[in-house]
C-alpha cells in the first residue's frame, strides 16, 4: 500500500524586493509628511486655534531636526533600491524641515549670545516637562477667606546656619480663570537649588469678579510668609515675587500696589513689600488686553471674567487691575520674560510698554524677548527660551537679592 508523504511546511513568508520598497516608502513619506508639517509651524506667528500647535513645534524644534535627519538617511535607502526620483522629493522636503527646525534655535542662539546665557543641548533633550500639581505633603493653609481656606506649598532648600534663606513667593497662571499652586515645579526646585525657599500660592480665581481680591490674596500670603520667617529659617527682607501669565500679573499688581487702599490684603498683612518682582509673559495693561482679543476672544472672555466687565463697563477695574497703572520712582527692581511669537499676550502692548514707562520713571528693569517663542514656553524645562530664561533670573536675583548660593 503506497504510503502518502506529508506535506512540506510552507517557509515563513518574506517581503519581496518590491514589499520592502513598499515598506521604506511608507516609513519615509510618513516621517517626512510629519516633520514637514511640525516644523513649517515654527518660523510662522501663531494664530487662532493654532497656538498650542505653534508652541510644541517652536519648543521642539530640534526634535524635528532629528527626525528630517532619519529622513534623509531613509531617502539614501530609496535611491538604493532605485527609486530615485522619490528620493529626490523626499531629500528636498526633508531639508526644508531641517531648516524651518533650525530657525528658531538659530535666533534663540543669538539671544543667548547677547543676555550671556550658555546653551545645553544636553539639557534640551532631557530636561522633560515642567507640569505639575500641588503636593499635599508641601501644603499648608495661609488663610481662610470668606470660609474659604487658601493654600500654599512649601518648598525649602538646604539648610543654612549661617544666614537666614531668600524667599521667592510664586504666582501661578491660567488666564485668571483657572490654575493651581505646583504647577510648574520645576522652577520651585531650580530656586531651592539656588537657595532661594519658595511658597508657590493658591488664589482665588474668577468667575465671580476677582479683579480686587486675586492681588490682595498674594499681599496675604507675603504678609504669613514674614509672619512665619523664623519657623522657616527665612529672611523676611529678602522677598521676591515671581509669576508667569496671569500669576505675572498678579505678581507685579501685588508689588507695585503695597499700601494702595483699592487693593488692600485679604488678610491682615501689616507688611507686604517686597525685594523685587518677575513676570514670566505678563499682561501689564488689561484694556490694551482686551482689545487684542487672542486666540478668537479667549483672552478678552478671560478679562472680562476676571473684571466683571469691559473696559466700558468697568473702567475703574481695569485701571486697578493693571500694573502699567502703578509706574512711578522707586517700584522694586523688574525682571521681564516675553516670547516675540505670544499668542494670548502681545509684548508690545503689554511687556514692552511696561519697560519703557518703568525706565522713564527710573526704576531698575531689565526686559528681555525671546524670537520666535510663544506663550508658556517654560513648560519645556530645557528648552531654550527657558535655559535663556534661568540664566536671566540667576543673574538678576544675584543682582538684588543676592542668593546664598552664590
Amino acid at each position: 500500500m503506497q504510503q502518502l508523504e506529508a506535506p512540506p511546511h510552507p517557509k515563513p513568508a518574506r517581503l519581496s524586493h518590491g514589499g520592502r520598497t513598499v515598506v521604506v516608502l511608507s516609513v519615509t513619506l510618513t516621517l517626512v509628511l510629519v516633520a514637514a508639517l511640525v516644523a513649517l509651524w515654527a518660523p510662522l506667528p501663531p494664530a487662532g486655534w493654532a497656538w498650542k500647535t505653534y508652541l510644541v513645534t517652536s519648543e521642539y524644534a530640534l526634535y524635528v531636526v532629528v527626525l528630517a535627519v532619519v529622513c534623509l538617511l531613509l531617502a539614501l535607502a530609496l535611491r538604493a533600491v532605485q527609486r530615485r526620483r522619490l528620493a529626490w522629493t523626499v531629500t528636498f522636503v526633508a531639508l526644508l524641515a531641517m531648516i524651518a527646525g533650525l530657525l528658531p534655535t538659530a535666533n534663540l542662539l543669538i539671544t543667548a549670545h547677547l543676555t550671556g546665557a550658555h546653551l545645553s543641548v544636553r539639557d534640551y533633550f532631557t530636561g522633560g516637562l515642567n507640569l505639575g500639581k500641588p503636593d499635599p505633603a508641601r501644603t499648608v493653609t495661609y488663610a481662610t477667606v470668606e470660609g474659604r481656606e487658601l493654600p500654599l506649598d512649601v518648598w525649602l532648600p538646604p539648610r543654612s546656619a549661617a544666614r537666614p534663606a531668600p524667599v521667592v513667593v510664586a504666582v501661578h497662571g491660567g488666564a485668571f480663570v483657572s490654575g493651581q499652586q505646583g504647577q510648574y515645579p520645576k522652577w520651585n526646585g531650580w530656586l531651592n537649588e539656588h537657595g532661594y525657599a519658595v511658597f508657590d500660592v493658591q488664589y482665588r480665581l474668577a468667575p465671580p469678579p476677582r479683579w480686587n481680591q486675586a492681588a490682595g490674596d498674594v499681599k496675604c500670603a507675603i504678609g504669613w510668609v514674614r509672619a512665619h520667617a523664623e519657623q522657616y529659617g527665612i529672611d523676611p527682607t529678602r522677598i521676591v515675587l515671581m509669576g508667569e501669565s496671569a500669576g505675572g500679573t498678579l505678581a507685579l499688581l501685588a508689588a507695585y500696589s503695597v499700601g494702595d487702599a483699592a487693593l488692600p490684603p485679604s488678610c491682615p498683612a501689616p507688611d507686604s513689600s517686597v525685594k523685587a518682582v518677575v513676570g514670566l509673559y505678563p499682561a501689564t495693561d488689561l484694556v490694551a488686553g482686551w482689545h487684542d482679543n487672542s486666540l478668537g476672544g479667549y483672552t478678552r472672555d478671560a478679562v472680562e471674567k476676571f473684571t466683571g466687565g469691559t473696559p466700558g463697563t468697568a473702567a475703574d477695574a481695569y485701571r486697578i487691575a493693571s500694573p502699567v497703572s502703578y509706574v512711578r520712582g522707586k517700584l522694586p527692581p523688574t525682571l521681564l520674560v516675553h516670547g516675540e511669537h505670544d499668542a494670548l499676550v502681545d509684548p508690545e502692548t503689554q511687556t514692552v510698554r511696561l519697560s519703557v514707562k518703568l525706565e522713564a520713571a527710573g526704576v531698575p528693569q531689565e526686559l528681555i524677548t525671546l524670537p520666535m517663542t510663544d506663550h508658556g514656553y517654560d513648560f519645556q524645562w530645557g528648552g531654550w527660551g527657558t535655559q535663556i530664561t534661568r540664566h536671566a533670573l540667576e543673574r538678576f536675583l544675584g543682582k538684588y537679592v543676592t542668593s546664598p548660593a552664590r
